[in-house]
């Protein structure tokens, strides 16, 4: 009976016999950065739209409509904040990912 391949971190599937660095390494983490990418510029543009958007008819919190366009604004400003903090999630899976190579390199050209 054989053993289980171990879990490979770099890249969050099972370390493969014979295959070359370039194709374990950073996989899944390369996935989750374009992932979170997508994620954070679809937030930005969204709270772009929700901030400079404003039907008279469908946008009524309350009464006047500075208030309306107060609420909006900061509607708008909280998802391109979350978005921005998602784009950074997303450079660090990134340059995980290039790390992740990078080792997986050193270690094939060590041998």
């Amino acid at each position: 009976m054989t053993q289980p391949s171990a879990p490979n971190w770099q890249g969050g599937g099972t370390s493969q016999e014979g295959a070359s660095a370039d194709e374990t390494s950073g996989g899944g983490l390369k996935a989750m950065s374009i992932l979170f990418t997508i994620l954070s510029l679809s937030l930005m543009a969204f709270g772009w739209w929700r901030m400079y958007s404003y039907d008279d008819e469908v946008d009524k919190l309350v009464g006047g409509d500075a208030y309306n366009l107060g609420i909006l604004a900061s509607r708008g400003t909280g998802l391109i904040t979350a978005g921005v903090g998602l784009g950074v999630i997303a450079v660090v899976f990134a340059l995980l990912a290039i790390a992740a190579k990078l080792d997986a390199v050193s270690k094939a050209d060590a041998k």
